[in-house]
């Protein structure tokens, strides 16, 4: 059975411990909508949605702002010792061979009527080495030899750099 095609951004967070993933409030910038599951970024202490697979995310948004400045947005932002999961674009990722390997995401606009977000990860060839797999996502629901499979990432950031080696 095909996987269904149905990006949701960066969810289901996990950390390497087992305990709750760390969640702080952060201020929005007000610029766009902030939708859950979005990386962000952070300027003048204000979080927006990252624009760019260059941006440097701090986070993952764990709720929805308006496009409204400083409304206080919830951020999963432990991600040294954080992972997500997160569908991939296509069918280039289809087997276990790529753990460890570094990829980009897709950077999209939010879904307005589910208020989630729509980013993915770009299975094409990496250029920011943004996201390192960890794990490709084992449930009856998700085929790993087909297109739009999930996989288990951590996001990698500027303060991680002496712990996953860009490749």
């Amino acid at each position: 059975m095909a996987n269904t095609d149905a990006p949701r951004g960066y969810y289901n967070p996990q950390t390497d411990t087992g305990s709750a993933a760390r969640v702080r409030d952060y201020k929005s910038d007000g610029v766009a909508i902030i939708y859950p599951g979005d990386l962000v970024d952070i300027a003048s202490g204000r979080i927006a949605s990252i624009t760019s697979a260059a941006d440097n995310p701090i986070g993952v948004a764990a709720g929805y702002a308006a496009a409204v400045a400083d409304t206080v947005v919830p951020v999963y932002d432990d991600l040294v010792n954080t992972s997500f999961e997160v569908q991939i674009d296509d069918n280039t990722i289809t087997d276990d061979t790529v753990i460890g390997d570094f990829f980009d995401t897709t950077v999209t606009t939010g879904d307005t009527t589910r208020l989630t977000s729509t980013m993915e990860l770009d299975g094409d060839a990496s250029a920011q080495d943004t996201l390192v797999i960890v794990e490709m996502v084992n449930r009856p629901d998700n085929d790993d030899s087909l297109a739009n499979n999930k996989v288990r990432v951590k996001i990698r950031v500027d303060a991680q750099a002496t712990v996953i080696a860009t490749t």
